[in-house]
C-alpha cells in the first residue's frame, strides 16, 4: 500500500525560506522579552494529564500520551499528556521550585503546545507561543497587567520591523468589570460564566444565538440587545469604568508611552476563554485585512497557582501566537519570506577539481571570521549553483574558478545586488566583518 506522506491535520511545516522568517521572530521575541525582564525558562512538554485538567485544559483538546504497542498493563506512560499551553506548566513548576525562588518572578517561555481541536484555517493541533507571565507571593500590583501588556505591545512592534505585517492593536478589558455590566443587566450570578462565555464567543456565532443565550442567562430582550452593543465596539469614555484596578491599569500603560484608543482600546466583548482568569483580560488583532482573529492575547490569574501549591501565588500573563500569525501572513502573501533579506549566508562555488581543494582550505578562515558558509560539492555549471544559492536565499557566492586560482583571488557576487568584486579571501573576510558591524 501506498504511504500516506501528507503532513498530520493541524500540524504545520515550514520551508527553508518560511522557516528562516520563523528562525528570526523567535530570536525577535526572546530578545524583546530579555530586554524587559523576562527570564527564558523551560518546562516539559508532558505533564500529568489529572493537573492539566485541573485548570483550563477541555477534555476533548488534551492529547493524551501512549505508546503505539503499549501493552494492557504496560503502565510506562499512563496519566501523562502534552502541554496546551505554557500558563499551567509554570504553575506547576512554580509549586515544584517555589521554596528556592524569589518573588516575583517573571518568564519567558516560547515554544511548541498541542490541542486536539479540530484543525482548520488559524487553528492548528501544534503550534508555537511566545509566553510571559509575572508571579507574585501574597499579592501582585496592577501594574504588572499593564507592564505584560506593555511588553507584549513591544515585542509585536518588533516583529513588525523586522517583517511588516499590516500593523496591530490591543483590546483590553477586565473580567470583573464586565461581570458588573452583566449583573446591571439582569444576568442571574449563577449564570454570569456561561454570559462571558457567550460574550466571548459572539464573533463565531450568529447573533441571534447570542441573544437568544444571553436570555437563557437571565437577560430580558432589550438586555440582551444592549450588552451586544456595548461588546461589539471599544469603549470610547473610560470614566464610567468604575473598578479602581482597571483603572491603574488603563493610567499605568499611559504612563508607559502607549495611547489610549488608538495603540490600546477599552473593549468590552473581550472576556478570554479560559476559565483561570479571574480579572484583566487582553487581547491583540492584526489590522491587516487578510489576517483574521486574535493573534495574542492574555490576563490576570489569581488563583491558579493555588490550585497546585497550596499557597496565594496571584500572576499575570500573555502570549504572542506565533504560528498563528506567521502562517496567515504567509499563506496570504503578506509576507513573501523569498524578498525579504535575510542574515548573511555564503555558498561557496568551486568550478573544478583543483578549485575544491582550495575552497575547502576556506571554509576555516571563513567561518572564523564569523562568516556562514556552505560549501557547493557538485560537479555543475555556475548558472546552476548560482540558481541553487538564489533558490535557497543565500544572500552572497563566493566563487573560485581557473583564473581566480590562478590569481590568488576570489570572486565576491552580492546576490542581493547583483554586484560583485574579485578580491584575496582576508579582503573578503574584512568586508563581512565591516558589514556585520
Amino acid at each position: 500500500m501506498k504511504p500516506n506522506i501528507l503532513p498530520p491535520s493541524g500540524f504545520p511545516e515550514f520551508t527553508p525560506a518560511e522557516e528562516r522568517v520563523h528562525q528570526l521572530w523567535l530570536r525577535t521575541l526572546e530578545r524583546v522579552y530579555a530586554q524587559y525582564g523576562f527570564a527564558s525558562l523551560s518546562t516539559p512538554v508532558v505533564e500529568r494529564e489529572e493537573n492539566l485538567r485541573a485548570k483550563g485544559g477541555d477534555d476533548k483538546e488534551i492529547y493524551g500520551l501512549r505508546r503505539v504497542l503499549a501493552e494492557d498493563d504496560d503502565e510506562t506512560h499512563n496519566g501523562m499528556a502534552l502541554r496546551f499551553d505554557h500558563t499551567v506548566p509554570l504553575a506547576l513548576y512554580i509549586a515544584r521550585q517555589q521554596q528556592h525562588m524569589k518573588f516575583p518572578f517573571l518568564r519567558a517561555a516560547i515554544g511548541p503546545v498541542f490541542r486536539g481541536e479540530r484543525a482548520q484555517k488559524g487553528r492548528y493541533r501544534q503550534f508555537t507561543q511566545a509566553d510571559i507571565d509575572v508571579i507574585g507571593s501574597g499579592s501582585l500590583s496592577p501594574l504588572w497587567d499593564a507592564y505584560c501588556i506593555f511588553t507584549m505591545y513591544e515585542a509585536l512592534r518588533a516583529l513588525q520591523e523586522v517583517t511588516d505585517f499590516g500593523g496591530f492593536r490591543i483590546l483590553i478589558n477586565d473580567r470583573r468589570v464586565l461581570s458588573d455590566v452583566l449583573r446591571a443587566h439582569g444576568v442571574a450570578e449563577a449564570a454570569l460564566l456561561r454570559a462571558r462565555s457567550v460574550v466571548d464567543t459572539l464573533e463565531k456565532v450568529p447573533r441571534t444565538v447570542s441573544l437568544t443565550q444571553l436570555q437563557e442567562c437571565g437577560c430580558t430582550a432589550a438586555a440582551a440587545e444592549e450588552i451586544l452593543m456595548l461588546a461589539s465596539q471599544p469603549l470610547e469614555e473610560r470614566s464610567t469604568i468604575t473598578h479602581p484596578e482597571f483603572r491603574a491599569v488603563c493610567a499605568a500603560l499611559e504612563q508607559l508611552g502607549l495611547e489610549m484608543g488608538t495603540d490600546v482600546q477599552v473593549h468590552l466583548g473581550i472576556a478570554r476563554g479560559l476559565d483561570y482568569y479571574t480579572g484583566t483580560v487582553w487581547e491583540a488583532e492584526a489590522l491587516h485585512p487578510q489576517i483574521k482573529g486574535s493573534i495574542g492575547g492574555g490576563g490576570r490569574y489569581d488563583d491558579l497557582g493555588e490550585t497546585f501549591s497550596g499557597k496565594h501565588l496571584p500572576g499575570v500573563g500573555g502570549s504572542i501566537g506565533v504560528t498563528r500569525l506567521l502562517l496567515q501572513c504567509l499563506e496570504e502573501g503578506v509576507i513573501i519570506p523569498e524578498r525579504l533579506l535575510g542574515p548573511v549566508r555564503v555558498l561557496l562555488i568551486p568550478l573544478g577539481e583543483a578549485e575544491t581543494a582550495k575552497m575547502l582550505e576556506a571554509i576555516g578562515p571563513l567561518t572564523r571570521a564569523g562568516i556562514t558558509v556552505t560549501p557547493w560539492l557538485k560537479n555543475a555549471k555556475l548558472p546552476k549553483a548560482l540558481d541553487y544559492a538564489n533558490a535557497q536565499g543565500y544572500s552572497h557566492a563566493i566563487v573560485l574558478g581557473e583564473d581566480e586560482l590562478a590569481a590568488g583571488l576570489y570572486t565576491l557576487k552580492d546576490l542581493r545586488t547583483g554586484t560583485q568584486l574579485t578580491l584575496p579571501l582576508e579582503e573578503i573576510a574584512a568586508l563581512f566583518c565591516e558589514e556585520a558591524c
